[in-house]
């Protein structure tokens, strides 16, 4: 699905990329336009997050999931573990192996929640602290590499038109829009773990890196 020919940016290689899947799939009307678009967000994705777990992570044999576990905990402070599953986008199952990682390297602490033995809260160690504040500067500095092929205006654009897709995703599946956003509309509020800045809520009013 994720092909390059119908990633790509060329008009003759999308073109090429249509006529092969018409080929396959006979004359039915397909928007090659959304798929290419989909596609190449699928792609840049894994192609970054590869990028930042073996030019980055690696050093400190994070996975991509246990780093934005760190990161919503040393924005945001201790959480939930269904707040932290939330922020992150990841299950609740996945997220109980990120944590058993985690606390084995004695990167976060968990402990009963005071008012409700069958809630737990997760918090940063002080080495986990130490090492999210090492981690972030190089984490930071890829990203800016990574966006280096976009002008300004042009990251600020690009950042604003994922937020629309993840929006209009969100909604179908059901899930309540962000603050401020409107299905149709301009206004969108930044999920908080995915670090796709906009008005952001403090921790415990609705849903925030992703999985």
């Amino acid at each position: 699905m994720t092909t390059r020919a119908l990633g790509s940016a060329e008009e003759t290689e999308l073109g090429r990329a249509e006529r092969d899947i018409r080929a396959r799939l006979g004359d039915r009307p397909f928007d090659f336009r959304s798929m290419a678009a989909i596609s190449n967000i699928y792609r840049a994705a894994t192609t970054v997050r590869n990028h930042m777990e073996q030019q980055v992570l690696a050093v400190h044999g994070l996975s991509w999931s246990a780093f934005t576990v760190m990161w919503v905990l040393w924005i945001w402070g201790e959480q939930e573990t269904g707040r932290v599953a939330a922020e992150t986008g990841t299950t609740k199952g996945t997220l109980t192996g990120v944590l058993k990682t985690l606390e084995s390297r004695r990167l976060v602490l968990r402990s009963a929640h005071p008012d409700d033995g069958r809630r737990v809260l997760v918090r940063l160690s002080p080495r986990g602290q130490a090492v999210i504040e090492e981690l972030f500067p190089r984490f930071n500095a890829e990203e800016t590499f990574a966006a280096s092929a976009l002008t300004a205006a042009e990251a600020d654009q690009l950042a604003h038109l994922l937020r629309l897709v993840s929006a209009r995703v969100d909604s179908a599946r059901g899930e309540a829009a962000p603050r401020g956003a409107q299905r149709d509309g301009p206004t969108l509020t930044a999920r908080r773990s995915g670090r796709t800045f906009g008005s952001q809520r403090p921790p415990g009013r609705g849903t925030g890196r992703g999985s």
